[in-house]
Parts: structure tokens; C-alpha cells; sequence
């Protein structure tokens, strides 16, 4: 039989390293620091500290009231596929985009256009802000997407009805 092993990506401070584990044995076969293109996917807990750090940063705030916005109502997020460039980038960075969902079910239809925030993921600080444009948010009202809210033609009221197969055989099927 095969061994069993586990291949761990491990990030300590600055590095990535590759652990390859035996898991019949408890050994640690191949342990290595990474040095080549890109780094690893951005992991929940990371995505969830840097989306939250603007909430706390003052000019974020500024950003947010400037526009007439309740920052309560305010969603931030990181959107990244986890491919952070080539070797000499040297950092982990990740780009945080808000929205404002306040009155409306589709969080996405109404963007906080104009404001960037990066969060460098092994500091956990915002390296790079800027607010350089005050774009309007779009209104809340026609963003509903769900059916109850709807009107005609997109969403009419349905009868309920029941379909059922009438009873006849196929002549190509065999008896």
C-alpha cells in the first residue's frame, strides 16, 4: 500500500513553506521554504481580519460620511483568487471593495464606487488608501431580485397546477 501523506502549506511570517507529512509514520518527509512565482490562496480568517480593518480606519470613515452613508450599513470585502504576482511583488496584498446593501436584498447592486483600500495580509495593515472620486450609489429601488417582489411581466402571480403523465407505452420500449 501507498503511504499516506498530507501536503501542508504553511505560512510563517514572510515565508511559505511546503511540509510534506507521513501520516503512517507522524514524520515530516520534505520541509521547505517556497521561493518561486505567486503565493498561496487567502485563507477565511485572513479575508474576514482585512475585510474588517476599514470599519476602524479613520479615513474610511471620513470616506463613508462624506457621502452621506450610514457606515452601518456598510459591507466590505477582499475579492481575490489568491494569485499575488510574481516573486518581486514581495508582499501579500489584498484589494477591499464595499457595498451598500441598505435597502435592498442583492448586497452587490449598490457599490461604494471611488474608495480603495489594500491590506497587506502578513501585517495586517492598510499599505495604500485612496478616495479620489465621489461617485453616486445607485438607488436601492428596483434591486430586489427575489420573486415576491416582482411585478408583472418578471413576476406574476402563478396558479398552482399538478401535471401528471397519462398512461401509454412507447412502441420502442420492450413489453
Amino acid at each position: 500500500m501507498p503511504s499516506r501523506e498530507a501536503f501542508v502549506i504553511a505560512r510563517i511570517p514572510g515565508e511559505t513553506n511546503e511540509v510534506l507529512v507521513d501520516l503512517s509514520s507522524a514524520s515530516v518527509t520534505y520541509d521547505k521554504v517556497y521561493h518561486g512565482f505567486g503565493y498561496p490562496t487567502i485563507t477565511s480568517d485572513e479575508d474576514a481580519k482585512a475585510s474588517e480593518m476599514v470599519y476602524n480606519y479613520p479615513p474610511f470613515i471620513r470616506s463613508i460620511k462624506s457621502r452621506g452613508l450610514e457606515i452601518e450599513f456598510v459591507g466590505c470585502g477582499g475579492f481575490s483568487v489568491g494569485w499575488f504576482g510574481e516573486k518581486k511583488q514581495g508582499r501579500r496584498t489584498m484589494k477591499i471593495q464595499c457595498f451598500y446593501p441598505k435597502g435592498t436584498s442583492n448586497n452587490f447592486a449598490r457599490p461604494v464606487e471611488g474608495i480603495t483600500a489594500v491590506v497587506d495580509l502578513e501585517t495586517m495593515k492598510i499599505i495604500s488608501y485612496s478616495d479620489e472620486k465621489k461617485i453616486p450609489v445607485p438607488k436601492a429601488e428596483g434591486t430586489d431580485y427575489r420573486l415576491s417582489s416582482q411585478k408583472p411581466p418578471f413576476g406574476p402571480k402563478i396558479n398552482p397546477i399538478s401535471i401528471e403523465q397519462p398512461k401509454f407505452r412507447f412502441s420502442f420500449l420492450p413489453i
